[in-house]
């Protein structure tokens, strides 16, 4: 099996559930905490990626505004409206079904059509998540200002990976960078909004799937995508 051809499908799957652990662990943590939190674990677990892998962590001066963009547009625009979303009562099959069309927007903004093979499996990825929101009935009623958050978010994805083709390095260390340039903004948030966070066995199961496999993993899987 080619990673590079059923990564999207990979991608749906770990982005899917997210949307679930996100309303879980809302409902013990402000968005921002959560936030703060979810970036520590994801910071902490490329750390040991990259201490193991070491790849190479050079960044050259030309990359860095597009850097600084990137991290600006995908770490903080788009998590935290993805969050905003969900805190204002779109329901989780909503929100997967807005952000499932995170790859096909990407592909047709960057013309990164390169294969039918390719195109349909994003466009079957997107309709299996349509499917089986619907099927377990999880559509909700539609809160405006919570699809406002989430098509900005989704936007805000799409042009983010867009800049993220225009940096050239190792995968790990560029996202590690992207996440430590915007934990500093979580920190601050935090700060003028307070620390509300109720420690349960569902909030750590819900801040380990959103620090692991969603902001690494998924993460991950999709630049993988758009860097081949």
């Amino acid at each position: 099996m080619q990673l590079k051809t059923y990564a999207p499908l990979l991608f749906l799957a770990f982005w899917s559930i997210g949307a679930i652990a996100t309303k879980v662990g809302l409902q013990y943590a402000d968005v921002w905490s959560f936030l703060l939190l979810r970036m520590a674990v994801a910071l902490a677990l490329l750390g040991l990626a990259i201490a193991w892998l070491r790849p190479p962590l050079k960044v050259a001066a030309g990359q860095w505004p597009w850097l600084l963009l990137c991290g600006f547009l995908i770490q903080v625009v788009y998590i935290s409206c993805y969050f905003l979303s969900i805190r204002h009562h779109l329901s989780p099959g909503l929100v997967t079904i807005v952000l499932a069309l995170q790859p096909l927007a990407t592909a047709l903004l960057l013309r990164d059509v390169r294969s039918l093979t390719g195109m349909l499996c994003l466009v079957a990825g997107f309709a299996g998540v349509v499917l089986a929101v619907y099927g377990a009935k999880d559509l909700g009623s539609v809160n405006g200002l919570g699809l406002l958050f989430a098509v900005a978010a989704m936007l805000s994805f799409s042009l983010g990976s867009m800049v993220q083709k225009r940096l050239d390095g190792h995968l790990l260390p560029l996202t590690a960078l992207q996440y430590a340039l915007a934990l500093p903004v979580y920190l601050l948030a935090v700060w003028h909004q307070g620390w509300q966070v109720q420690w349960s066995w569902p909030f750590v199961g819900a801040l380990a799937w959103m620090g692991g496999l969603v902001s690494v993993g998924a993460l991950l899987l999709f630049f993988y995508r758009r860097a081949r």
